[in-house]
């Protein structure tokens, strides 16, 4: 690996390194090879820290309870669709109502969500 980032360091100064003594580059060549150690170090730990989070959030939070706010999230997103699909056609604003209440019949939305669901559509009683 050092050969190779050598070689592949040599052929790009050679472009541009006309009259730089052996000394010169040398310490390009060194500066190269420092800068790749440097940012391979830091990747390491990158990926060290990112695991040990990870690991600490999961046995914070067990993955019941991350399924549980995914299923949550996902609830949240239908409901918002549906108020964004009512508020774009404007020729059903009484069928959205009418699915609304349906919706609040069956338990999949609290009676707050429904005043502020049909205050969206723009229908007051």
């Amino acid at each position: 690996m050092k050969k190779q980032l050598l070689l592949l360091s040599l052929f790009l100064n050679t472009l541009f390194a006309e009259g730089i003594s052996d000394e010169n580059l040398n310490s390009i060549y060194t500066e190269a090879i420092a800068f790749v150690i440097v940012i391979g170090f830091m990747s390491l730990v990158s990926i060290y820290y990112s695991r040990k989070h990870a690991k600490a959030y999961e046995e914070e939070h067990p993955i019941q309870e991350r399924k549980a706010a995914i299923k949550k999230a996902e609830e949240e997103k239908l409901k918002n669709q549906f108020v964004m699909r009512a508020v774009d056609e404007n020729g059903n604003k009484i069928d959205r109502l009418l699915e609304l209440k349906q919706m609040l019949d069956d338990g999949l939305i609290t009676r707050e969500e429904f005043q502020v669901f049909k205050e969206k559509i723009n229908i007051t009683s």
